[in-house]
């Protein structure tokens, strides 16, 4: 009867850390999703259909503002090219002339709430089996 053994603190440090830094980004995010969700929509909507409706409250605008920033964040990789940007020079001129502050705040705030939340789910999952 002791303390945790290291693994079992490396996973627990690493849970903690990205529970708190999913929470933290997902706050900013959404009190900031419904001030900057018009211009981004101005800029990137063009990636929807034209007969989309895109809906501004708060969940639907935070998720695709996190689209937004996952499609900035891939714009270079080989599927995003394929799938996105293939055909669209339109979209491409609107992901390279937008805004620096806009770019970059879609790609550190609302593109790794995906990623962090997976992680912590994966080290807290990681955590029931080092028991």
């Amino acid at each position: 009867m002791g303390g945790a053994s290291l693994p079992e603190a490396l996973a627990a440090l690493a849970c903690g850390f990205f529970l708190l830094w999913t929470f933290v980004i997902s706050i900013v995010g959404m009190i900031a999703a419904p001030i900057i969700i018009d211009r981004m929509d101005r800029i990137l909507g063009g990636m929807y259909p034209k007969d989309e409706i895109l809906f501004k409250g708060y969940p639907l605008s935070f998720a695709r503002l996190g689209t937004y920033g996952r499609v900035i964040l891939f714009r270079n990789t080989r599927r995003y090219q394929r799938t996105v940007f293939e055909g669209r020079p339109d979209l491409v001129e609107a992901v390279e002339t937008m805004p620096r502050g806009l770019r970059l705040w879609l790609i550190w705030v609302h593109a790794p709430l995906l990623f962090t939340g997976a992680l912590f789910f994966l080290f807290g999952w990681l955590l029931m089996y080092l028991d």
